[in-house]
């Protein structure tokens, strides 16, 4: 640890105060949290389901309720962007878990991305679930 000492000019008192530097924090932080690794394989799951979801959306279903009724460009443009969207996410995954976890930097990028992608998701069935195919 770094050690910064702070002199008093009257009958030489000294203070010392232990601060630790940036990279200490940020490795202790990286150890403490067990890294970013932990969240790149819920990312993965996310941004899968994402694309199973559009997929699924394209598929089965037709535009809902008011929001789109009579905009079918418009809807299937929104699909694709969530679609898009899916695959960054995939992508960014699998470029986390191959990358050198610096500092927490992996951490750093992961967790804001997985609360996106959750985000994504949960608007993507907010615009009318995601139908199951029923036989018979």
């Amino acid at each position: 640890m770094a050690t910064q000492r702070l002199a008093s000019n009257n009958t030489n008192n000294e203070v010392a105060i232990d601060i630790p530097g940036p990279e200490e924090l940020i490795n202790a932080a990286a150890n403490e949290l067990g890294g970013g690794r932990q969240l790149v394989q819920p990312l993965f799951w996310v941004g899968s389901w994402t694309l199973v979801a559009v997929f699924n959306r394209i598929i089965c279903k037709v535009p809902p309720g008011a929001i789109f009724e009579g905009h079918m460009i418009a809807y299937y443009l929104t699909l694709f962007g969530v679609f898009l969207a899916g695959v960054a996410e995939v992508y960014s995954a699998i470029l986390l878990s191959s990358a050198q976890d610096g500092g927490g930097r992996v951490r750093a990028i992961a967790a804001p991305l997985l609360c996106a992608s959750v985000v994504l998701l949960a608007a993507l069935v907010a615009l009318g679930g995601s139908p199951v195919p029923v036989m018979g």
